[in-house]
């Protein structure tokens, strides 16, 4: 299977239908694509999105001169789709030549030198890392539970110099607190002189709308606010529309900042649309992964991780469960995503901000 990320694909059925596909196999003169079982209807369109390295965008095709054939297999069905078009074979050359490149780069070159060629990373001069001697230090209250204790209990004495409540998971959208709750936060959070910045996460098309109403809300009522989005849709319209709020980037689009195809992302005046900005570190957990739908939802109710379907009503069960992987990994299943947990020697378990 091709990696959706430098291919994708969309097909339209004959009923009206659409759907994404994953592409198993590639040549010039067609593609080989799996669909669910019960999928029958002919494919009579099929666009694709390829990302070419040598020039670092994504060039879309589309065409509806296919021939097609389809096997009916256990659990999927098969289909061939071939395509007689020279754009499309002068398409899929570059981006095999790429491919085939980037996986020769990977087999016989040092990691180093791998990332050096590809991201041109690391820099020539030998950078660094360390956290600063004096760095804020903030709270994450990431779901109902840890802003209740917070409500309830204040924070310990032992956490210090704590300077920031960071209110929100970049994660799960279900785990964002409502306007009541915000409201409760802010203003015990002003009696005990920490600043609340406001965490949003990354977020499906259907919940969009809400998403854009509560940053309205944030900007009519809090002026002034930081926060920090995990959605490059909502980033991108939220710099333009709320000008009350300061609008930063989160984990999840920092992390993405650091990829080398962000060079095809720009705004209208070819501009790149991040910015270098403040940065976060959390301990004890790091996020190593994300998935789109929660697979400890679809493990808890259904047995089976890999019966995922979008949850728009959430009973919180991340709150009492969590995948384990054994004593060798020290990482966890939380929510949607996979997390390593720091084995560093830290004498304050809190979760270390703008580091």
């Amino acid at each position: 299977m091709i990696p959706v990320q430098i291919l994708s694909a969309k097909v339209t059925m004959e009923d009206g239908g659409c759907m994404e596909a994953s592409v198993q196999e590639l040549s010039v003169f067609g593609m080989e694509i799996f669909m669910p079982k019960e999928n029958m209807s002919p494919v009579v369109k099929v666009e694709l999105h390829f990302f070419l390295e040598d020039s670092m965008e994504y060039e879309r095709f589309c065409t509806t001169n296919l021939s097609v054939e389809m096997e009916q297999e256990k659990f999927y069905n098969r289909y061939r789709i071939y395509v007689e078009d020279d754009r499309y074979e002068q398409l899929v050359k570059r981006f095999t030549k790429n491919y085939t490149e980037f996986v020769q780069s990977k087999l016989n070159l040092t990691d180093e030198q791998h990332a050096k060629k590809w991201c041109d990373y690391p820099p020539k001069e030998k950078v660094t890392y360390a956290i600063p001697k004096a760095p804020d230090y903030g709270l994450a209250l990431e779901d109902p539970e840890a802003v209740q204790r917070y409500l309830e209990n204040g924070v310990t004495k032992n956490i210090n110099p704590l300077t920031k409540l960071y209110l929100g998971n970049s994660f799960c959208i279900h785990l964002q607190p409502d306007q009541t709750t915000v409201i409760k936060v802010v203003e015990k959070a002003k009696r005990d002189g920490l600043e609340v910045i406001f965490v949003l996460s990354v977020t499906a098309e259907c919940f969009y709308e809400q998403q854009m109403e509560l940053l309205q809300w944030l900007n009519d009522h809090y002026d002034g606010m930081e926060v920090l989005v995990n959605d490059l849709g909502i980033f991108y319209e939220a710099t333009k529309k709320f000008s009350h709020l300061k609008i930063r980037k989160g984990i999840l689009l920092y992390k993405k900042s650091k990829d080398p195809r962000k060079g095809c992302l720009r705004d209208g005046q070819s501009e790149p649309i991040f910015d270098e900005t403040k940065k976060e570190i959390y301990y004890p957990y790091y996020q190593m992964n994300t998935a789109t739908f929660c697979t400890l939802y679809a493990g808890v109710r259904d047995g089976k991780r890999s019966k995922n379907h979008r949850v728009k009503r959430c009973t919180n069960l991340c709150l009492s469960y969590q995948f384990h992987y054994g004593k060798d990994l020290p990482i966890v299943g939380r929510y949607n995503g996979i997390f390593g947990i720091s084995t560093c020697d830290k004498s304050d378990k809190t979760v270390v901000i703008n580091g």
